[in-house]
């Protein structure tokens, strides 16, 4: 079984504590055919685990979840992204839920190529790249820049990520973050976890309704490129 694990970190304003959540996705190849995730969020006091078993039968929190059978959580976006991108596909479509309110119903999530357009890097370049828009239940929501086939930088509805090339300068500017935010935030760590290929700075975004985010930092995955 492979598995996809990520811990994004941000703040939700600017005195704000350090909002952190470790998230694992295992599939067998394909996300779509998930057998398990966890999701732990220290700074919400909220943990959610769910399995998925071969027929499609899903206990979210040892509870059965009939209506994940076809659904994704929303972590693992990264990996529909990464097979459309793989399958050259103009669109994709699935069912997402919620892995921090698992009791809220899946919705309809669709992935669409919106063209080519300049899009500025973290370090002040600009690059020609494609945008692949996320739109959820009719709501456009993150977006995605590729450049031949790898993601360059991505809104995370007001966060941005760019891909970096040099593992310690990330983590060490992650680790910078993390000790500004260390005092306020509920789980002390020295540093997180060197999983990462992109970095999270954060910006005001037009529309957040869950709360603006305004800086921070997140790992994800280095096979998604």
């Amino acid at each position: 079984m492979e598995q996809f694990s990520g811990s994004p970190v941000f703040r939700m304003g600017e005195d704000a504590p350090l909002y952190l959540v470790d998230h694992v996705v295992g599939h067998d190849g394909d996300v779509r055919r998930w057998r398990r995730f966890t999701y732990d969020s220290p700074s919400s006091e909220s943990q959610h685990s769910g399995t998925r078993d071969a027929d499609g039968t899903v206990h979210v929190d040892d509870t059965p979840a009939p209506a994940f059978s076809d659904a994704v959580g929303a972590y693992g976006e990264h990996l529909i992204l990464t097979q459309m991108l793989g399958d050259k596909a103009d669109t994709v479509s699935y069912l997402q839920f919620d892995g921090s309110e698992p009791e809220g119903d899946p919705q309809t999530a669709q992935m669409h190529r919106r063209g080519i357009e300049a899009t500025e890097l973290s370090n002040g370049s600009t690059v020609d790249a494609e945008r692949i828009q996320l739109v959820v239940a009719g709501r456009s929501t993150n977006a995605h820049w590729c450049v031949d086939g790898v993601v360059v930088k991505s809104d995370w509805c007001g966060a941005q990520s760019f891909l970096v090339d040099d593992l310690d300068a990330l983590c060490a500017r992650l680790t910078r973050r993390w000790q500004r935010g260390s005092a306020s935030s509920p789980r002390n760590r020295d540093t997180p976890s060197k999983t990462s290929d992109h970095f999270c700075s954060g910006s005001q975004p037009v529309s957040q309704p869950a709360g603006s985010i305004t800086s921070g930092a997140c790992c994800t995955d280095p096979r998604w490129r």
